[in-house]
Formats: structure tokens, C-alpha cells, sequence
């Protein structure tokens, strides 16, 4: 195989090798314009070399790079300030992450669905959008580990409005989703609780969060803070923090990367 070819090359003392290869459609519609179809595909290879302890990365697109990529991530990691050791690691699959009949669903004929439904609630589409895309991960390392994996995600979102009042939503899944009349029906509901504007003193105040909106401030607020290779960096104001008390007890948040359907979730 050609990833295999990575490991030829002389120079390093330990290597890594992930190839992730991805594919998506999606039907936009938009007020005014009718509806449009976008295709993508995607591919990389990223390399990791390591010497004397220093990991040096570098990154391809094409199989027949790979000797001079290689190269190149051991050259880099002289530079590097960033120390690791690859083992021979085992793994866990977690479930329902890939669904092979999302390619073959009628999104078209959905997103049209989309648009009829909310007209019995007197609220009018602005846009909407669902897509489908597939993707699969190949990991391999000088150590011995050999392991592949696919997975689907689907989405769908729109955006309505209720006399000049706007509401938008979406769901994210691993499987197609078929029936969300619940969700529009909810989201042009809050369209129109949008006309009862109040008035509200500046102070502290105990707030109440919707539970959908709470995602939304944990992803974009705290996710980049949590991520291990900003932490390895020193970017991550949590860096110096491990084992240290730096929320309210009151918080908790679990990351189960084997969770079952979850959408970030996988073997490795």
C-alpha cells in the first residue's frame, strides 16, 4: 500500500502516518434564488517524525510526496519544541457513526418539505440547507498499529421569520434524519416570542439558558482552550492548570470520544 511507503525512508526514530479522505454534498435554498447542489472532496496525509525525543510534522496531498515529506518532517523536528513517544496503541470502536444509506436519501425532496411545512405556521423560509458527507481515517505508525475507520455526518438548518422577526435552528447527526416537524414548528414559535421585547436594567442578573444555546458557548468559549495541541503549545490559558480547580464545582463536562452516534466520535 502506498501510506506504507512513509516508513522507507531513513532518519527517524519513530513515525506516524494519517491519511483522512472525505466527501459531501449539500442542497442550499435561499429566498429570492431557488436551490443550488455543492460537491466536495477532500484528501491529506500528515506525517509525524520523531527524533531523539522532537516531533517534526509535515503534510502531503498526493501518495508519491510521501518520501520527501517524510524527509521534511525530520528535518523540522530540530526545531521543534514539542516532545512525544508513539506506542502500539489498542482501540475501542464506538457505534453508530456510519450510516451507508445516507448517500442514497431524497434531499431535495426534503429541503422542498422544508419550505411547505412552515407556511401552516404563517412563517416564511429564508434559507435552508442539508448535506451529507462520508469520511474515512487511516492511521499507522512505526510501532506496529495498522487501523482504519469511516464515518457519515448529516445536517440540516434553516433560517424563518415571522413578520420581519427571525428564528434560526439546526440538528447535526451521524444518520440521516428524517422527521424534525417538531423542531420548525418549535423554531417559528420562537420567531414569533420574539415580537414580546421587554426591557431590561443593566446589572447581574441569574440567566436562563435554552439548552440548545449552551453548545453553542462551550464549542466557540472553551473548546479551543481544551484542545490538546493548543495545551502542548502553551497556548491554552488552562496549560499550567492540570489537576488545578478552575470552575465552579456546579459545572461538568464529560468528553467521551467512544460515545455512541456522537458526532466527533471515533476509534482514534
Amino acid at each position: 500500500m502506498a501510506l506504507h511507503s512513509a516508513f522507507n525512508t531513513k532518519g527517524y526514530d519513530q513515525l506516524d502516518v494519517i491519511e483522512q479522505k472525505s466527501s459531501g454534498k449539500s442542497f442550499t435554498y435561499q429566498a429570492g434564488e431557488g436551490h443550488k447542489l455543492t460537491q466536495s472532496n477532500d484528501f491529506g496525509i500528515g506525517i509525524r517524525a520523531v527524533v531523539k525525543g522532537k516531533v517534526g510534522h509535515a503534510y502531503a496531498n498526493r501518495y508519491e510526496d510521501l518520501p520527501q515529506t517524510v524527509k521534511r518532517a525530520i528535518k523540522l523536528a530540530k526545531y521543534s519544541n514539542i516532545s512525544i513517544k508513539l506506542g502500539k496503541y489498542s482501540y475501542k470502536k464506538p457505534a453508530k457513526i456510519y450510516d451507508s444509506k445516507l448517500a442514497n436519501q431524497d434531499f431535495l425532496g426534503q429541503l422542498k418539505e422544508i419550505i411547505a411545512s412552515t407556511r401552516g405556521e404563517k412563517c416564511s423560509i429564508l434559507s435552508a440547507e442539508n448535506s451529507a458527507g462520508k469520511s474515512s481515517v487511516h492511521y499507522l505508525n512505526s510501532e506496529g498499529v495498522d487501523v482504519e475507520e469511516k464515518s457519515t455526518e448529516f445536517s440540516v438548518f434553516w433560517d424563518l421569520e415571522h413578520k420581519g422577526e427571525p428564528c434560526s435552528y439546526g440538528i447535526e447527526s451521524t444518520h440521516f434524519v428524517k422527521d424534525f416537524s417538531k423542531d420548525l414548528a418549535r423554531t417559528c414559535r420562537f420567531a414569533k416570542l420574539r415580537h414580546k421585547k421587554i426591557d431590561v436594567k443593566t446589572g447581574p442578573e441569574h440567566v436562563v439558558l435554552y439548552h440548545h444555546v449552551l453548545p453553542g458557548l462551550l464549542t466557540y468559549g472553551l473548546l479551543p482552550t481544551f484542545s490538546a495541541k493548543t495545551v502542548q503549545q502553551g497556548k491554552s490559558k488552562l496549560a499550567e492548570s492540570v489537576g488545578k480547580k478552575v470552575f465552579s464545582s456546579k459545572l461538568s463536562i464529560a468528553d467521551d470520544g467512544l460515545l455512541s452516534g456522537g458526532l466527533a466520535s471515533g476509534a482514534f
